[in-house]
């Protein structure tokens, strides 16, 4: 087993922002095919992408299936300009499989006036006697469990104190009733859909968004310079759920002056516990360095193998959910002059 760096973290109450560096497009026909390779690999069973809009396309090559999903349950008007987009995922209709989609209302007079994706929202699934399943919604507010039999399920989202949490009385209406709903799972797979009041978010989100500073010095205890650090090394986070997320420590400005740089990095949907978080030293050439890259795909090519990855221990307690949650490193740059 290799060895690694375990490097303490400090945490900061400083609010991040990240600026997006600017950078070349694409040609439109790679964005387009872009996108429909992304259509086809998320929606197996979803129309070809007849028309392309290059902003459209770039938004849809650049994002997970699960965000894509997600879009259609937040913006009803999606399917009048992308219909293609509308089509039945694979996943929610096969058998044995439930599909719970949660959102939250934006209230105005009394009234839901729009609703979004709650991620972090923890779901229960009981039959008449037992738990069954349990898991927390991702980014798009959704969370499936397969391979459940056919019968009578009870689908609960709980609060962060374990109650169930208060969902609207449809959708013109003030009144609550609890979260749940009860579904008939048979040979096809089931979606529910339960939408939560607005203050939700603050009594039921379970986890919070995470916000590194990194601090890249070489042996002489010299800081490096931001802008030649964020390529030179790749973030892995391994997920209990079998997920992995990868990042890089991207330059950003500090102050509105834009005269300060840091490197920075975040992680959503960090639940309370002890996170590690690796760090590897890779070497990309300028031609790899392009916009929404394959990170894991980079590391695999690029990564410095006499360079030990260095790891980051985050303590994000119960106390701290769902505010963001922020922290500051100090690492050495063995390679560095």
């Amino acid at each position: 087993m290799t060895a690694r760096h375990l490097v303490s973290l400090t945490r900061t109450t400083v609010t991040f922002g990240i600026m997006s560096a600017a950078c070349d497009t694409a040609p439109t026909q790679d964005l387009c095919a872009s996108a429909r390779d992304r259509i086809a690999t998320c929606f197996p069973d979803a129309p070809s992408l007849t028309t392309c809009d290059p902003d459209t396309a770039s938004n849809i090559a650049s994002s997970s299936c699960e965000s894509l999903e997600g879009s259609k349950s937040d913006n009803p008007l999606t399917c009048l300009w992308m219909p293609w987009l509308c089509a039945t995922s694979p996943d929610t209709a096969s058998k044995g499989t439930l599909t719970v989609s949660v959102a939250r209302c934006y209230e105005q007079l009394g009234a839901c006036a729009g609703v979004s994706s709650l991620p972090c929202a923890e779901v229960v699934v009981k039959n008449a006697s037992d738990e069954v399943a349990r898991g927390f919604t991702g980014d798009a507010g959704l969370v499936r469990f397969e391979g459940l039999a056919a019968g009578t399920y009870q689908v609960e989202v709980l609060d962060r104190a374990g109650r169930i949490a208060d969902a609207l009385v449809g959708s013109v209406s003030s009144a609550r009733e609890e979260a749940r709903a009860e579904v008939e799972l048979g040979d096809e797979g089931v979606r529910v859909d339960l939408q939560l009041t607005a203050d939700s978010e603050k009594t039921v989100t379970a986890c919070s968004r995470v916000d590194v500073d990194l601090v890249v010095t070489n042996s002489r205890d010299e800081v490096l310079d931001p802008a030649d650090v964020e390529w030179d090394w790749i973030v892995r986070y391994a997920r209990e759920d079998g997920e992995t997320d990868f990042a890089r420590p991207f330059a950003i400005v500090t102050d509105e002056s834009a005269t300060a740089w840091k490197n920075h990095f975040g992680l959503s949907r960090i639940y309370p516990g002890t996170h590690i978080v690796e760090l590897f030293r890779v070497e990309i050439p300028g031609y790899a360095q392009e916009k929404n890259p394959d990170y894991e795909s980079l590391l695999g090519r690029y990564q410095v193998d006499d360079v030990k990855p260095v790891e980051l221990s985050l303590e994000v307690s119960a106390d701290e959910i769902p505010d963001p949650v922020g922290f500051t490193s100090n690492i050495v740059d063995p390679l560095a002059d």
